[in-house]
């Protein structure tokens, strides 16, 4: 069995790199994950650190700007709260549990 691993691998068939940067693309499009959730996801899959950090640099971050803006935007339609702390709180955790970086929410937060 490993010999025959080894020859997928050798012959591009097992291609880690390509499973893990195909991995994140459909995770940000279809499931709407943050870099936090997809990472934890792919070391879950025991795929090596090195790969997972190349596949999340390789992200298009406009993209992901607008994935989580519009995360954000659904949510804040779906809260009953009317002041402004608790509305902003429940975004925060919303987002974050959705593996956005913190950072990064109060960017978008502050944005709008």
């Amino acid at each position: 069995a490993s010999l025959i691993i080894e020859k997928l691998k050798k012959e591009s068939f097992i291609d880690e790199q390509r499973y893990a940067e195909a991995f994140v693309n459909d995770k940000i499009k279809f499931n709407k994950w943050g870099r936090i959730k997809i990472r934890q996801a792919l070391r879950l899959k025991l795929v090596p650190e090195n790969i997972i950090e190349e596949s999340l640099k390789n992200i298009d971050k406009i993209e992901y700007k607008k994935i989580l803006i519009s995360i954000i935007n659904q949510k804040q339609k779906q809260i009953k709260h009317k002041e402004i702390d608790k509305i902003k709180a429940s975004l925060i955790r919303f987002a974050t549990g959705r593996g956005f970086e913190f950072d990064r929410i109060m960017e978008v937060l502050e944005e709008m």
